[in-house]
């Protein structure tokens, strides 16, 4: 019986991680992949590593030390992590895990007691283990969508303010103030990473990595490459609002 219940945890644990990972992707992958290529070329310009996109990132997943040498240990750790930022959670992926495990088991342990049979428990068991992550999935598509309804008037923002003689990371600052969450709270950690002393280049990357919309990536492919390359950024701000209007 215990080694059944083993098997049911393990064997839920990974299935539940590898689905979840298949809905974690991200649609328009030709679109995606062409904007990720111009902002690769473009940190590999501006010569931003690793250690500097580490600012500000906790690596802590979990306070329970055999927990978090496994999470660490497996992508799907990692995976579990960026889901739980990008729903703007504060639950650590440890406790995720553990929602993950103890859904799977009550799910398994009721259709075992009702004598559904060991095949109709181990499938409860992948449903009930699938849950919490349909939960958080279903928190990040709601703001995702806040953040979309948003964008439009945050970018009308940053363009006025460069009209009117503002440096652009002080725009970004009066998105942080004026605009409520969650886009506000994503620019505000813009802001604090600049001022930690990440360029902005990786900053912006930073914030790609935590809100995964396309039109957030239209936005950062055409500032860092008008940053290259110069041109009227208010302009083009003015253009990208309207083209996601």
């Amino acid at each position: 019986m215990l080694l059944t219940l083993f098997l049911v945890f393990c064997s839920t644990a990974l299935l539940v991680a590898g689905v979840g990972m298949l809905f974690v992707r991200q649609q328009s992958r030709s679109v995606e992949r062409l904007m990720t290529e111009q902002i690769a070329a473009a940190l590999v310009a501006g010569g931003a590593g690793e250690q500097e996109l580490s600012i500000l990132k906790d690596s802590s997943l979990s306070g329970i030390g055999p927990l978090q040498r496994m999470l660490l240990r497996f992508r799907a750790g990692g995976k579990l992590k960026r889901l739980l930022e990008q729903a703007d959670m504060k639950m650590k992926t440890g406790t995720l895990v553990l929602l993950i495990a103890v859904c799977s088991m009550v799910g398994f342990l009721l259709c075992l007691g009702f004598r559904l049979g060991i095949l109709a428990s181990m499938a409860a068991g992948v449903l009930g283990g699938f849950l919490p992550v349909l939960v958080v999935m279903r928190i990040r598509t709601r703001r995702f969508r806040r953040f979309e309804a948003q964008f439009p008037d945050a970018i009308d923002l940053l363009s006025r303010a460069i009209r009117a003689g503002h440096a652009f990371n002080t725009g970004i600052k009066m998105i942080a103030d004026e605009i409520p969450a969650p886009v506000g709270k994503e620019f505000q950690r813009v802001f604090e990473e600049q001022n930690f002393g990440l360029p902005l280049k990786a900053a912006l990357l930073n914030l790609l990595e935590r809100v995964k919309l396309l039109d957030l990536k239209l936005f950062v492919v055409a500032v860092l490459i008008q940053r290259q390359s110069g041109g009227n950024l208010a302009e083009l701000l003015g253009k990208i609002s309207q083209t996601i209007r």
